[in-house]
């Protein structure tokens, strides 16, 4: 379950508090979360996060979703790109000419960034829940074929994805609890 919002790769699962109230403050932060974890996905950054150390690569992650999302023009999730992230696009681009997660990656560990800052710096260019990316991990590992056993499709009981626990086949599931007692809705990626 997650606060907000996150993909697994598969699946967007949200917290319908968290996007009812972003939705209100501003509806460019949805667009931007979104296509945020579209970005994730396309450059599989969920997928690459074997033997790298979380913090730093969550964070390298997130600033190459974020650098191009804030260099786009469009209405739609344009937004004042604060002096923070400034100072760390300019910081990264001394080294980098193309902000990629592993180019980043890199970049930060060679400047022995301490895991203090990189935290510092997560809050700066936070959007989504990774926490989700760690079921990936799991379905990686030899000899193992995703939750279920059945290839990483379906719930971790082996269930149809969305189906709840003791409802019939082919009846429309909904969420599950989350942490927080709000219920967690999963919307087809």
């Amino acid at each position: 379950s997650t606060r907000s919002i996150g993909t697994d790769g598969r699946a967007i699962l949200y917290n319908p508090g968290y996007l009812a109230r972003e939705y209100q403050e501003d509806r460019r932060e949805i667009n931007r979360v979104y296509l945020h974890m579209l970005l994730h996905g396309m450059f599989c950054h969920m997928m690459h996060a074997d033997e790298k150390e979380p913090v730093f690569w969550n964070l390298a992650c997130d600033i190459a979703a974020e650098s191009i999302i804030d260099g786009l023009e469009y209405p739609c999730v344009r937004r004042v790109v604060s002096d923070e992230r400034n100072e760390m696009y300019q910081r990264l681009n001394k080294e980098i000419p193309v902000l990629t997660a592993e180019g980043i990656y890199k970049t930060l560990r060679r400047q022995q960034m301490s895991y203090k800052e990189a935290q510092e710096w997560s809050r700066i260019f936070l959007a989504d829940d990774h926490g989700f990316w760690e079921v990936l991990k799991d379905e990686k590992r030899p000899g193992a074929e995703g939750p279920g056993g059945d290839g990483g499709h379906g719930e971790a009981d082996g269930r149809p994805p969305g189906q709840r626990e003791g409802e019939e086949p082919g009846k429309e599931g909904g969420g599950s609890g989350g942490e927080d007692g709000k219920e967690k809705k999963r919307s087809r990626a």
